[in-house]
């Protein structure tokens, strides 16, 4: 019986055909960027400058719409 490829494989293969090589990339671990933050988490940070001045940043909780069963 042959094996059938997993998905990974099956993917790296497509990539390889279409002309992309995978590399490994080391670097300080200081130098590697800091992880990422929401939007919102993004937004509130920002200066208050005119900008994002009056924007709220808070919303009310959306429950969606019902859905029948």
């Amino acid at each position: 019986m042959k094996k059938a490829k997993s998905s990974v494989a099956t993917h790296r293969a497509s990539m390889e055909r279409r002309g992309f090589v995978r590399v490994e990339v080391s670097v300080r671990r200081g130098d590697v960027e800091p992880p990422t933050v929401s939007l919102k988490a993004l937004l509130a940070s920002a200066p208050l400058d005119p900008p994002l001045d009056g924007i709220d940043l808070a919303r009310s909780p959306d429950l969606g719409r019902d859905v029948a069963r």
